[in-house]
């Protein structure tokens, strides 16, 4: 993200690192982005269909795919 947020604008910037801290760390914790697979991906999609993010209300199919 640090290398991208010079490029982006800052709503945009502050909206993707919001999404990176309550969806993608909290499911994938520590996990370097060269290790993340198919599998972990497809794992956090249908946890958040199923249980939602931290707020854990589910959250609409068109809004994860």
């Amino acid at each position: 993200m640090p290398m991208r947020q010079n490029r982006l604008q800052a709503t945009t910037a502050h909206r993707y690192q919001w999404m990176i801290n309550h969806y993608i760390t909290p499911a994938l914790g520590p996990m370097p982005l060269r290790r993340v697979r198919a599998e972990h991906l497809d794992r956090l999609y249908n946890d958040l269909l199923t249980d939602g993010g931290v707020k854990r209300s589910r959250s609409a199919p068109k809004t994860v795919s």
